[in-house]
């Protein structure tokens, strides 16, 4: 999908926020009062799963499959779903598969992207950027492509992107408008599934954090430091010489693709699932592969054969227990 091609792309850090300053999410979805400011024309698309709510054209269409691709693409004319991702839509909607800073620098990556505008704001609360972009034709859009993006930071959950693309016989700057005033109007609220399950505890998330960082620079003796050392599993034999870190080493050493600390950085981006007291990404963790969903698919598609199936999911996976304990980063059965 379009969205997830811009986050792809490289990574510098963008001047930090303090998410202290920033307005917190609303527990339930919008009300009528709270959505009252739409312009004339306009009505709202609520994505309770991710958690935002949006305005679009009356006249436009939003079709989805399932609750995952609810308010996901809009477009004047009928769309065709499954298979809309293989085009574009007019407004494409959708959580991020990286981090705020990894979607927003690679929007600002010259190999890909010839920035044109960009500007700080702030929607429904949070830190945004607004990007509008031409392509270099290195990447999935033409040499010459424009495209507009806004990128919202919601801290702990996925950022949110919201894009549209500059094609052939399109008034542009009603693309803009539209694109423009449906950012005006995005409520943010809590996700369905925080809502059901609750965040995980403190000491999951600052694990999780650790882990990632140490991942993301492929510190693999930083990265052993982290794990258990009465409990943590990363084989399914017994214990090799030099530990985890050794192992880890080998594997990436034999080619794995992706390498361990891919893997790990790539499913602690992912959606996490709480089994049986654990906290464990990625989520398909406790899923069998009919029963994911084309979103589903595609967030596990930078593991490759790293995420593969059987009778249950075969792919790497990490749990983290309730006291921040990490216990488990193993991969096959």
């Amino acid at each position: 999908m379009v969205v997830g091609a811009a986050a792809a792309a490289g990574g510098y850090l963008l001047g930090a926020w303090d998410d202290d300053e920033a307005s917190p999410p609303a527990a339930r979805p919008p009300s009528p009062a709270e959505v009252a400011g739409l312009a004339a024309g306009w009505k709202l698309c609520s994505n309770e799963r991710f958690g935002y709510a949006l305005g679009y054209p009356v006249d436009w269409h939003a079709p989805a499959l399932t609750a995952e691709s609810e308010c996901t693409f809009f477009d004047p004319e009928p769309i065709a779903l499954p298979g809309a991702n293989d085009a574009f839509a007019a407004l494409e909607v959708a959580p991020a598969q990286d981090s705020f800073e990894q979607v927003v620098a690679g929007l600002s990556d010259e190999r890909f992207e010839e920035t044109l505008e960009r500007r700080e704001l702030t929607l429904s609360g949070r830190p945004a950027v607004e990007v509008v972009s031409r392509s270099t034709g290195e990447g999935l859009l033409d040499r010459g492509t424009e495209s507009a993006t806004y990128v919202v930071n919601r801290g702990s959950e996925p950022p949110l992107v919201l894009r549209t693309v500059r094609l052939p016989n399109v008034n542009w700057e009603e693309r803009l408008r539209i694109l423009d005033e449906a950012a005006r109007t995005l409520i943010l609220f809590e996700p369905e599934r925080a809502r059901k399950e609750g965040a995980p505890p403190e000491a999951v998330l600052r694990q999780r954090a650790a882990m990632l960082g140490a991942a993301e620079v492929s510190d693999y003796d930083g990265l052993a430091d982290l794990a258990d050392p009465n409990e943590f599993e990363y084989t399914f034999g017994g214990p090799v010489d030099g530990g985890p870190a050794a192992y880890w080493r080998r594997q990436e050493q034999a080619g794995d693709d992706p390498s361990p600390a891919e893997a790990l950085a790539a499913i602690l981006r992912m959606p996490y699932t709480l089994s049986r007291g654990i906290y464990v990404w990625p989520f398909a963790y406790d899923k069998t592969e009919d029963e994911l969903t084309s979103y589903e698919r595609r967030l596990l598609a930078p593991l490759g054969q790293g995420g593969a199936f059987a009778d249950g999911y075969l792919g790497w996976r990490a749990g983290i227990r309730p006291d921040g304990r990490w216990v488990f980063f193993v991969a096959g059965d």
